[in-house]
């Protein structure tokens, strides 16, 4: 039915896949979260707690 090689790619591409979405989850929802806040706040304020 599916070749060894398409297999290959096929579990490549779930591999990076899945590592993308592990190290963007958090960046993403603190984006999010800072884009849809009202007074929003600087990313200085996010980088220094005493700025």
């Amino acid at each position: 039915m599916v070749s060894e090689s398409t297999k290959e790619t096929l579990l490549k591409v779930f591999d990076l896949t899945k590592k993308t979405v592990h190290y963007a989850f958090i960046p993403a929802i603190i984006y999010i979260g800072m884009t849809h806040s009202n007074p929003r706040p600087s990313w200085l304020k996010l980088i220094s707690p005493l700025a």
